[in-house]
């Protein structure tokens, strides 16, 4: 996997994979879940590794069958409040 080095959110939007190269994402699900003086942190519930050859969207959709599988459910929804995903390199 080559690292990436992307500066800026907007850089890392506009990346093109290198000739023959898919993309590596990190996608994590988090759910808030206060703690005993009632404040709110995101907990990370599940996180999964995905090559795709189509970007970001590609691999959220490939992470939401992978969770909801995982999680034995319909919808992510039921087991986190927010998805978060990360251009991590490139496989060839």
């Amino acid at each position: 996997m080559l690292p990436v080095d992307a500066g800026s959110a907007e850089d890392r939007d506009n990346f093109v994979a290198p000739d023959g190269a898919m993309f590596c994402y990190r996608v994590r699900f988090y759910n808030d879940t206060p703690d005993s003086t009632g404040h709110g942190h995101h907990v990370c519930q599940l996180e999964v590794e995905v090559i795709t050859a189509s970007g970001a969207e590609q691999a959220v959709a490939d992470a939401i069958a992978e969770f909801e599988k995982h999680q034995e459910v319909t919808s992510w929804r039921a087991r986190a409040g927010m998805i978060e995903s990360t251009l991590t390199g490139f496989a060839s």
